[in-house]
């Protein structure tokens, strides 16, 4: 296992035994680069843009803000960028990289074996279709978030646990790129991306849904629906899980729970201690050990 020395970046790497092996389903890689723009030039970089390269096996990579490029075997470059999923095949040439005037923000896993091998033979992974369009959601985020977790704390079972993780997040990734597909209008869709934009934006302040569908011009009932088809969650559970997300930082830089809970948009500490075991299985208090 290695760190990238990159600041904000994470990157660790696994070596399957023969019990990894067996159990049909291994990771052999996981991290993320935040606002990346030109590491993939620099030396020691894992591929230089100029030569690409050819896996040895699977790899998700989901990004998160930003945009670039991204060129496989045919040589033709496809725009991508927030909000898109790049499915990467075992011995396919492909290449990718950021604009170096915006950058991207990107989590991505590496993993191998019998299992995707067989998703990959009955289509469920198509190599000819290998930019996915599940949208930016918060569980996807949390999923690869705990991934890393579990990662780095090297737990019994590591290798088990986060091959459980990979079948969630890729299973999580096609459904959420099929209901974008089946939308009734992609100006739908439009509307629900710029209504999680405005939440992520003000997640720290008491928001007013009604008021938001409205500025939308959607009635409450009809975008809490389709809200909740977009994110995976209602309005207001994907605001409370932001502030979650927000809040596990600061509990590793050892804040005080009140200071926490005031500053990720929680009036009553308690309330945000029980919401943070809730969703996380944790006490914050045990989440900052």
């Amino acid at each position: 296992m290695k760190m990238d020395k990159v600041a904000k970046n994470e990157r660790y790497d696994f070596v399957a035994g023969t019990l990894e092996s067996a159990w049909g389903l291994h990771v052999v890689g996981a991290g993320k680069c935040m606002d990346v723009r030109s590491q993939l030039n620099d030396p020691g970089a894992p591929y230089h843009w100029s030569i690409g390269r050819t896996l040895p096996c699977f790899g998700l990579v989901y990004l998160v803000g930003g945009r670039g490029e991204f060129i496989l075997k045919n040589r033709r470059r496809t725009p991508v960028g927030e909000g898109n999923g790049l499915l990467l095949f075992p011995q396919v040439w492909h290449n990718y990289r950021p604009d170096m005037q915006t950058g991207w923000s990107e989590f991505w896993v590496l993993f191998d074996g019998e299992v995707p091998g067989r998703w990959a033979g009955s289509g469920w992974l198509d190599a000819d279709k290998p930019i996915l369009h599940p949208g930016v959601h918060s569980d996807l985020v949390e999923l690869f978030d705990q991934l890393l977790a579990t990662a780095r704390a090297n737990p019994l079972y590591v290798n088990q646990v986060l091959a459980g993780l990979v079948i969630q997040l890729l299973a999580s990734v096609l459904r959420y790129a099929q209901e974008i597909q089946s939308y009734p209008s992609v100006e739908t869709a439009v509307l629900v991306r710029q209504a999680q934009k405005l939440i992520e934006e003000q997640w720290d302040q008491p928001l007013d849904f009604r008021k938001l569908a409205q500025s939308l011009g959607m009635n409450y009932r009809t975008f809490r629906y389709v809200f909740c088809r977009f994110a995976g969650v209602p309005p207001l559970q994907y605001l409370l899980n932001l502030r979650v997300n927000r809040a596990k930082p600061l509990l590793e830089k050892k804040m005080r729970i009140e200071e926490v809970a005031a500053r990720t948009g929680f009036t009553d500490p308690y309330y945000f201690s029980r919401l943070f075991k809730q969703k996380t299985g944790l006490n914050p208090s045990k989440w900052r050990i």
